[in-house]
C-alpha cells in the first residue's frame, strides 16, 4: 500500500521462473516426485492404448470458409495446419474450438492485410484533404498480428504444459532460420 492509502504495485504478471515443460519432467523422472509407469500395449481395466490415439480434425465453422470482398481469407488452411500440428503432440483435445478459429481468423485478417499493404503501398490520400497519409491497412495489420501471437502464445503454452513428447517452437526456428541466413 502506498502513502497515499491506494493499491499499487505488486507482483509483476509473468514474473519469475518459467514452469518446465511437461516432456522435461517426465524425461527427468521428475513429476511431483511421482514414478512414471510405461503403458503396456493390450489394456489396463478400462484403458485401451488405441483411446490414447488423435481425434480427427473437426469441420471448420461456416464463416472461415466464406469468400471475401477483398484477398483471399486464407483461416480454414491455417485451421487444418495448427490442428494437425496439435494433433502430432496429442494436444487437439486441450484445445477449444472456438479459440482456435479465433487464433485463426486473427491471422487469415493479418495475412490478407499485408497482401492488400503490397497491393495499395504504405500510403494512402486522405478522404478530405487529399494528403498522403498512412495507409488503414497497416494499423489493421498490426493490430490483427498483435491479437494472433498473443492467441498463438496461449495454445503454445498449452502444448508446452502438456506435451509428452520434446518438441520446438515453430516460430523459434523460423527466427533461428532468419537469423542463421
Amino acid at each position: 500500500m502506498a502513502k497515499d492509502g491506494s493499491m499499487r504495485g505488486g507482483s509483476r504478471s509473468a514474473a519469475g521462473r518459467k514452469p518446465k515443460p511437461l516432456a522435461d519432467k517426465i524425461l527427468e523422472d521428475d513429476l511431483y516426485g511421482a514414478k512414471i509407469m510405461k503403458i503396456p500395449d493390450g489394456n489396463i481395466g478400462d484403458l485401451y492404448v488405441a483411446d490414447l490415439e488423435g481425434s480427427d480434425l473437426p469441420d471448420p465453422a461456416e464463416y472461415l470458409k466464406e469468400n471475401q470482398k477483398i484477398g483471399t481469407f486464407y483461416a480454414r488452411e491455417i485451421f487444418e495446419d495448427t490442428w494437425e500440428w496439435l494433433r502430432e503432440r496429442k494436444c487437439e483435445r486441450l484445445i477449444n474450438k472456438r479459440f482456435l478459429e479465433s487464433y485463426c481468423v486473427a491471422l487469415a485478417r493479418h495475412i490478407q492485410c499485408e497482401r492488400l499493404i503490397s497491393q495499395t503501398g504504405l500510403l494512402g490520400k486522405h478522404p478530405t484533404t487529399g494528403a498522403p497519409m498512412e495507409s488503414p491497412f497497416v494499423k489493421m495489420s498490426l493490430g490483427f498480428q498483435k491479437q494472433a501471437m498473443v492467441l498463438w502464445n496461449e495454445i503454445f503454452q498449452v502444448v508446452r504444459e502438456n506435451c509428452l513428447t520434446p518438441f520446438k517452437d515453430p516460430n523459434e526456428d523460423l527466427m533461428a532460420q532468419l537469423l542463421g541466413g
